[in-house]
């Protein structure tokens, strides 16, 4: 049984950055609307804060509006953030890739070679010193 799997790369639906900035706009408009709801119950909770008779209600109101309030404006950031990073994938351009780092030359220190060596796949880096008889 053989399969034939191309390979993915990063024009595909799943793996495209315009993907993640529609999501985000969808996700800010959300943070949005409870930002907004937040704000209008502080508010309706305020209202009634200040048609309280005891003291006792007249407290828990204000407590209610002030954690409301502050929820709103919480969410307001979240949405306004995802907003600016939404715009800013959508306008910006696809990265280059990068190119393949140079290998460094060894330095001379004395007559001895001083370089550097690095696995990446062992996870490994050493100092590697030689000398020239």
């Amino acid at each position: 049984m053989v399969f034939a799997v191309k390979p993915v790369s990063a024009e595909e639906l799943l793996f495209s950055r315009k993907l993640y900035a529609y999501i985000g706009l969808g996700a800010s408009a959300v943070f949005f609307k409870e930002a907004y709801d937040s704000r209008r119950k502080g508010s309706d909770l305020y209202d009634r804060y200040e048609e309280a008779q005891s003291s006792l209600r007249a407290q828990e109101l204000y407590d209610e509006t002030r954690r409301y309030d502050t929820r709103g404006v919480v969410f307001g950031v979240l949405g306004m953030g995802t907003l600016a990073y939404s715009i800013h994938v959508l306008r910006s351009q696809p990265a280059e890739e990068l190119p393949l780092p140079r290998r460094a030359e060894p330095m001379q220190l004395k007559g001895v070679e001083v370089g550097v060596e690095a696995d990446v796949l062992r996870r490994k880096m050493g100092l590697v010193l030689s000398r020239r008889w």
